[in-house]
This record gives C-alpha cells, structure tokens and sequence, in this order.
C-alpha cells in the first residue's frame, strides 16, 4: 500500500511512503502460504512412475555384499523394478563404482561401514524397509573367520534390521549347509556348518526372515564353471589332458542355478504377501553327474583335441 504526499520531494515522498508501511502490523506481510501435512510422510509412500527403471516402486533396499557375484546381480533386478539401493561398501569405493550404471541417475546411493561397526550398520539401514544379507565367506581369513562372517555377522544385521524397524529381511544362506557336516580328509566343512549356524541364528532374531538356499550359482564368470575351467584344475601329461575330481566325480551330483533365476527370484520374494518365514532351495532344473559337467566344460572351451581323462582325485583308501 503506497501513500503519496502532495506538495513535497519525491525524496520525502519515498521516506513517507516507508514509513506509512512499516507501521502496518508486520502478521500482514509474514503470512505463510506453506501448509504441513497432519501425520509425517513416509518415503516409501511416495511411489511415482510406471514401474521401471525410472520410476520409484517404494521400496528402499539395503543390499549387504552387494559387490560380489550375487549381489550385483539382484541390484540390477531392483534397478529394473524402480527400488532405491543402498550399498554398504568397505574399503575403497572405486571398487563400487561400477555399479552406479546398474540404476537411474541417483538411484543407487553408497554407504561406507564395517560388519563390526554397529552404528554403520544402523546408518545403511535407516530409511530402509527391506535389507538383503548377501555376506558369506568360502575361505577363513586373519580379519573376517567363517564364525565372525557367516554366524555372528548375520546375526548381528538380522537383529539391528529389526531394531531400524525394516519390515523385510532376506538372507542367503547355502543348499549345502549342514550342522553336523561329513568329514572328508581332515576335518569337515566350516563353509556348510557356519552357515548352518548362522542360518539358525538369523531365525532366531527374526523369525519372519526370508531364507534362500542356493545351489551352485553359474552364469557370465562366476566361480562354478570357471573354477572348474581354469588353468590350476588341469595338467596335461603327454597327449592327455587330466582333471582331478573326488571320485572322478561319479559320485558327485550337481544342480546348478542361473543367477540371473535366483536374483529375479529374491527380487519377487520382497513383493509376495506369504515370503515372510520361508525356506527358499533355489535349484537348477536338471540335475548332472560332476564328471559329465566337466567333459562339457571342457569341450566347449576348445581344450581339445588331446584326450581327456578324469583321474581320482582322493586317496585309495578312502
């Protein structure tokens, strides 16, 4: 509101003018046109788009172990479907960064922390409503043990998800585990009982946790055809070329899972109504004999034309 005086400067016309405005009650010009919703918003409510991979499907998923052969796969499965990831990583992140592709611009975010540190493990988990434990040890280290990883690691992240209130928990243990496995030479499995152990443990702090019980995982270079490809798993003697196997494998059965099934499998498990407290054994659909799957490993990676042979791997008397 403008009050103009006749007669005087237009200096003293613009003071006058001030001083009408300012002895208006100052409520009149701070008035706030922002509204504030009634109950807090979640931001898993906020669900936006088709569905795809630019869209916001409402879940927020904290992967563990993402940036190993599994994980990275489910994380492109929830890139697909519009979730929000987060990846708890340790270490260097240039290790991680690959996987910032694996979604929209934005949609996979990093979160640095240590299996042992708890309030890390909080932080990685505090807007989220599902959390994927994908943490496993094959081989014991001086830092991380089979106990410190496979049992009280995923143990300590089945509780602190509960406590951070995340509605889902899915935990990938192994279709080989066992507590009482079977000795071989020396001792018996601490991969199989672990996990074992650590499966029971999960349970125990939330029974409504998913579990998955993959077979041996195989697809573009895992650690199961690979491994059994590779320079150290074959001598060539003469005109031979030699593959030691347990019993020349013939007493050894595999089924093994695509990782892409499994990834899209774990990924469906997170939207279906009767998940919650299931045992999951995600197995291949046909079934080979180890030293047949051998002999097609070999052959299709053009190892020929020298004569293969599958010797005992064990000792005689076992």
């Amino acid at each position: 509101m403008a009050v103009w005086r006749i007669g005087v400067s237009y200096a003293s016309q613009i003071f006058g003018r001030v001083a009408v405005v300012s002895s208006f009650p100052t409520h009149v010009f701070h008035q706030r046109s922002r509204g504030y919703a009634s109950e807090p918003i979640s931001l898993t409510s906020l669900k936006r788009g088709t569905g795809g991979r630019s869209s916001f499907n409402g879940l927020i998923v904290t992967v563990f172990g993402a940036p190993g052969y599994l994980g990275r796969h489910i994380i492109t499965h929830l890139g697909r479907v519009g979730a929000q990831v987060i990846v708890p990583y340790r270490g260097d992140p240039y290790f991680v960064r690959d996987l910032k592709v694996m979604g929209d611009l934005g949609q996979i975010l990093f979160c640095p922390f240590h299996l042992e540190d708890e309030e890390a493990i909080k932080k990685s988990m505090r807007f989220s409503n599902v959390a994927i434990n994908c943490m496993g040890k094959f081989n014991s280290t001086h830092n991380f043990t089979h106990e410190a990883v496979n049992v009280e690691g995923a143990a300590r992240v089945a509780r602190l998800s509960k406590e951070m209130g995340v509605e889902r928990f899915v935990h990938i243990s192994a279709l080989s585990q066992s507590p009482n496995p079977e000795r071989f030479v020396w001792k018996p499995s601490e991969f199989r009982r672990t996990k074992a152990l650590g499966e029971k443990a999960v349970l125990n702090e939330r029974p409504d946790a998913i579990i998955f019980r993959p077979a041996d995982i195989w697809g573009s270079s895992d650690h199961f055809l690979c491994y059994y490809a590779s320079r150290e798993r074959r001598c060539v003697l003469g005109t031979k070329l030699r593959v030691a196997l347990w019993k020349r494998g013939q007493n050894t059965v595999k089924q093994p899972v695509y990782v892409g099934d499994l990834a899209r499998g774990i990924v469906n498990s997170l939207t279906m109504p009767d998940s919650p407290g299931k045992i999951y054994e995600a197995v291949g659909p046909h079934r080979y004999r180890l030293d047949d799957l051998v002999k097609w490993i070999i052959f299709n990676c053009r190892y020929l034309p020298r004569e293969l042979s599958i010797s005992r791997l064990d000792p005689w008397f076992l």
